[in-house]
């Protein structure tokens, strides 16, 4: 199974927002896994206030973190895809 990163613009969102990267990614693909948040709903609540510049990223992130959340996989903050 391939590594899962996240995109720059993803990583860019979150950092801007304040949030702390590695317990928010975590956090939001356990919810998804354990069924208490959707895609829609975490789509949503990432775009609430956002900039019109910063769709894609929160786009990517859910994207991402679904994925992950579908895999029951890790994402690997090591890095970032570019």
């Amino acid at each position: 199974m391939s590594r899962l990163l996240l995109t720059r613009e993803a990583y860019l969102c979150l950092e801007e927002a304040g949030a702390d990267v590695r317990d928010s990614v975590e956090r939001d693909r356990r919810a998804l896994r354990d069924g208490k948040q959707t895609e829609a709903g975490l789509l949503a609540h990432c775009l609430d206030g956002a900039e019109p510049d910063r769709v894609q990223g929160w786009t990517e992130y859910v994207a991402t973190i679904v994925l992950a959340a579908d895999r029951n996989q890790e994402i690997d903050l090591s890095e970032v895809a570019s």
